[in-house]
């Protein structure tokens, strides 16, 4: 699954994704031919910097979700999800060169909320799935 998110002001994507294998076929790196690599890492999640949907020629930042997140827990979601939140919202700001600025932080904290309530979306709709596949009211 890959869900596509507007980050409003921001002149970008974001995509979560729960599907590595897809995320490679629908994606590239920027600006080059290169195929994604395959992840050498042991973790829950990864973000790829500015990344290219090959269809559509959008360009943003991905968020690939790794692990069943339903096995770790309420805790460690919520630190996965704020951890690759972070990742995001820093990307963003250096790829727009925009400094941070720990006297004047609130621009950067309303990013990193709904960057993370944006994975949030997308993670709920597999950790409240029924087992025949339907959502949970």
């Amino acid at each position: 699954m890959v869900d596509k998110y507007d980050l409003t002001i921001y002149p970008c994507k974001l995509w979560v994704c729960t599907d590595f294998k897809e995320f490679k076929q629908r994606f590239r790196y920027r600006n080059s031919d290169k195929e994604i690599e395959d992840l050498q890492d042991d973790c829950h999640a990864v973000t790829y910097h500015l990344v290219e949907e090959k269809k559509t020629k959008g360009l943003g930042f991905a968020v690939i979700i790794l692990s069943d997140l339903k096995t770790l827990g309420g805790s460690k979601i919520v630190e996965v999800i704020s951890h690759e939140a972070s990742h995001v919202a820093t990307d963003i700001f250096a790829w727009l060169g925009i400094r941070l600025d720990v006297n004047n932080d609130e621009p950067y904290a309303y990013l990193i909320g709904y960057i993370t309530s944006c994975i949030w979306k997308t993670v709920s709709k597999i950790i409240y799935k029924d087992k025949n596949g339907t959502d949970k009211d």
